[in-house]
């Protein structure tokens, strides 16, 4: 199976992550690496969940991560099962039989009476070598590739939980946002309302100022309503990956600038997509094992 070009160092690499944990290389891109510098992320607090955190105990529990996991231990389990069959068989055969007489009576002086047992036994052990076997042979090496193939889904995989659980974080940042803002127009509106009450009262304000007032207050209400709704769906989505009941989440402390691409040629990242893309190796791999 060994092939020219970057297959074989992508095969040794994955032989020696045969559990990869975390891994995010940079996009190889003319000889250079591509990446951003990123500020160092201050300490978290006590109680408080960063992205890091979570992916930690996304790791050990989400459900689509374990499943590749257990994908590769199964193929891994494969191998050497493949190589069994150029190994060889034994087999070993053991017969008892018994010849049983009485003789009560005999004409013939020679023959003498009473019981007689003859047994005997035959033992065979046959070990059998295959000298050659083209199935056994084929079967290795499919095994063999399998096992990279579940590799290559496995860091996939690892990439799509990284994905996944960004997304569910930034949305449930901005869902916290949003019910912060509600509830501070909800409690700015219920002022006004209470102050329309009391302009009513106080022969001030008219009953139209009031029901508008209270109209505003309302319809605020119902949106806070639905933006705390809103936060306690992303609040699941989050506990869908990491497993857990999540308790406060920590935001970025500080704003950045994303670094444009380098290079701007799109033809360099279409290039790097077709040499480094996971997707591309799996289904290069599913189609060798063909």
């Amino acid at each position: 199976n060994t092939r020219e070009g970057a297959v074989p160092d992508l095969r040794r690499e994955l032989h020696d992550r045969a559990r990869p944990v975390v891994v995010i290389r940079p996009v190889q891109l003319e000889q250079e690496a591509y990446w951003v510098k990123k500020t160092p992320p201050s300490e978290p607090q006590k109680g408080v969940s960063g992205l890091m955190g979570l992916l930690k105990q996304a790791l050990s529990n989400d459900p689509k991560y374990q499943a590749a996991r257990s994908d590769l231990d199964a193929n891994q389990e494969a191998l050497p099962q493949a190589r069994a069959g150029n190994l060889p068989t034994a087999s070993f055969d053991y017969q008892h039989m018994s010849i049983y007489q009485n003789i009560l009576r005999a004409s013939n002086p020679s023959f003498s009476t009473g019981d007689s047992d003859y047994p005997s036994k035959d033992l065979t052990l046959t070990i059998t070598q295959p000298v050659f076997k083209v199935q056994a042979l084929v079967k290795v090496n499919q095994a063999s590739v399998a096992v990279e193939q579940a590799q290559v889904n496995l860091i996939a995989s690892e990439q799509d939980l990284i994905l996944r659980l960004a997304s569910a974080y930034l949305n449930l940042l901005a869902a916290k946002d949003a019910r912060e803002l509600a509830k501070a127009e909800r409690e700015v509106n219920e002022k006004q309302f209470e102050l329309a009450q009391a302009r009513l009262e106080s022969g001030l304000g008219t009953i139209t100022q009031l029901h508008d007032t209270e109209a505003r207050f309302a319809l605020t209400e119902a949106r806070e309503i639905d933006a705390s709704n809103k936060f306690d769906d992303a609040l699941q989505g989050i506990k869908e990956i990491i497993g857990v009941d999540l308790g406060d989440i920590q935001g970025f402390k500080v704003d950045f600038d994303a670094s444009p691409p380098q290079p701007t040629s799109v033809d360099a990242w279409v290039q790097a997509a077709l040499e480094q893309n996971l997707a591309l190796q799996s289904r290069n791999l599913a189609l060798e094992i063909s």
